[in-house]
């Protein structure tokens, strides 16, 4: 695998692991705009 898909690979397993902890803490119910607000907040956060 090149290195440019080993990067590919680390970003979307990050996205995932946060996408899937924020599922599990805030929980069913929501609309996609909710966990996509929060998605946003955490990977920015995460960034910086």
């Amino acid at each position: 695998m090149t290195q440019r898909f080993r990067e590919i690979n680390e970003l979307s397993g990050q996205i995932l692991k946060h996408a899937f902890e924020i599922h599990t803490a805030i929980g069913l119910g929501l609309l996609e705009s909710a966990y996509k607000e929060c998605l946003a907040y955490r990977l920015n956060k995460v960034a910086c």
